[in-house]
């Protein structure tokens, strides 16, 4: 999944497909992550009344980037890409499984 966060200098975070490329980033389908509650978080479109999907910004203007937590991304993907989500790790059945060699 390629959506990360980014974080401008301004304390702004924006959730997206992001992609970094001679001293730009790249935000395409960009959400903006708003509390919404005690330890909840929101998001609503980022730029919504611009044209184009895709925004670029000069990398002087961003603190730094990162890879959102899976739920958080799920969210993003349900509410703004496409659709896609991780699912959730789970423990292997049988735990109790004995390999042998073959």
């Amino acid at each position: 999944m390629d959506v990360k966060i980014i974080r401008f200098l301004n304390g702004e975070e924006v959730i997206g497909k992001i992609t970094e490329n001679e001293g730009k980033y790249t935000i395409e389908k960009g959400a903006v992550i708003v509390p919404v509650g005690e330890q909840q978080l929101g998001m609503v479109p980022w730029l919504p009344h611009a044209e184009d999907n895709t925004i670029t910004v000069d990398a002087e203007k961003v603190a730094f980037t990162f890879t959102p937590l899976t739920d958080l991304a799920n969210q993003y993907s349900q509410n703004f890409g496409s659709g896609l989500v991780v699912p959730p790790k789970s423990p292997v059945a049988g735990g109790d499984l004995k390999f042998t060699g073959v």
